[in-house]
C-alpha cells in the first residue's frame, strides 16, 4: 500500500511540475533584498554626514589655531553685541 501511495505523490508532483517554485523564490529574496538595500543606502548617507562633519570641524580648528587673528577680541565683542548680549 505504501509503495502505491508514493508513486501517486511521484505522478502527481511531476504533472504539476516545479515551475512555480522560481517564479516564489524570486518573489521572496526580492521581498528580502529591496528593503535591505534601501537601509543600506540610507546608513552610508548617515555615515557619509558623519565623516563631512568631522572633516568641518578639523578645517575650523586648523584655521583657528593656524592663523590667529589679532582683531579676534574686537570680532568676539562685535558678534556679542550682534547677538543682543552686550
Amino acid at each position: 500500500m505504501r509503495a502505491k501511495g508514493r508513486e501517486f505523490l511521484k505522478s502527481l508532483c511531476n504533472r504539476l511540475g516545479n515551475g512555480g517554485q522560481a517564479v516564489v523564490e524570486t518573489a521572496l529574496a526580492v521581498a528580502v533584498l529591496t528593503p535591505l538595500l534601501f537601509w543600506i543606502m540610507h546608513f552610508y548617507e548617515y555615515y557619509d554626514l558623519r565623516v563631512k562633519t568631522r572633516q568641518a570641524l578639523r578645517y575650523a580648528a586648523w584655521e583657528r589655531t593656524a592663523y590667529r587673528d589679532v582683531n579676534l577680541p574686537q570680532f568676539a565683542a562685535d558678534l556679542a553685541a550682534y547677538a543682543g548680549r552686550d
